[in-house]
């Protein structure tokens, strides 16, 4: 927490660039995730719980406005941006509104990873494993808060939305 993370660049589900500076002055929530992962309460549950995150803040009258979620994937060979515009709108239906699905290319992955303790083994063009990580950041950019593993639910992460988007110090969930 406290860190400012590198201002890497993704390419969104519209073949876009977009850089994590793009979302200064917002707080912003992003997780990883591979489309071809068939693990159910792996990348399907961070999608899931992301869903369900964005539900719960869209439905408050009184929320700080300024947040974003951020899906990335971690398989450039495999989430071009029609795979992930599949993929975003299975989870995410046609309302793109504060949640955008980009992917990541190896460049960027292997300056980003370390930073988050994130790990991805490959096998050949197969990933075998991963580890997950959801990181929010406050406005400035900087994490506020990191839940890893799959355990947080979508009230926590909304709540840590809605704590760094006021300006509050987050504590573990």
């Amino acid at each position: 927490p406290g860190d400012l993370l590198p201002d890497c660049e993704f390419t969104d589900e519209n073949g876009d660039a977009v850089r994590l500076s793009d979302f200064r002055g917002k707080v912003l929530a992003f997780t990883f995730f591979y489309s071809r992962c068939p693990l159910p309460d792996y990348c399907v549950r961070m999608s899931r719980n992301f869903s369900e995150t964005r539900r719960l803040l869209l439905a408050m009258t009184n929320a700080p406005a300024n947040w974003q979620l951020l899906s990335i994937s971690f398989d450039p060979g495999f989430d071009a941006p029609k795979m992930l515009s599949s993929y975003a709108d299975f989870y995410r239906g046609a309302d793109t509104n504060r949640w955008l699905f980009a992917v990541a290319s190896t460049n960027t992955l292997s300056g980003l990873a370390p930073r988050l303790d994130l790990m991805i083994v490959h096998d050949g063009d197969s990933i075998m494993s991963h580890n997950l990580r959801t990181v929010v950041l406050d406005p400035q950019g900087r994490i506020s808060r990191q839940l890893d593993g799959n355990q947080w639910t979508p009230q926590q992460l909304a709540d840590a939305i809605l704590q760094a988007a006021r300006g509050q110090t987050n504590s573990a969930p």
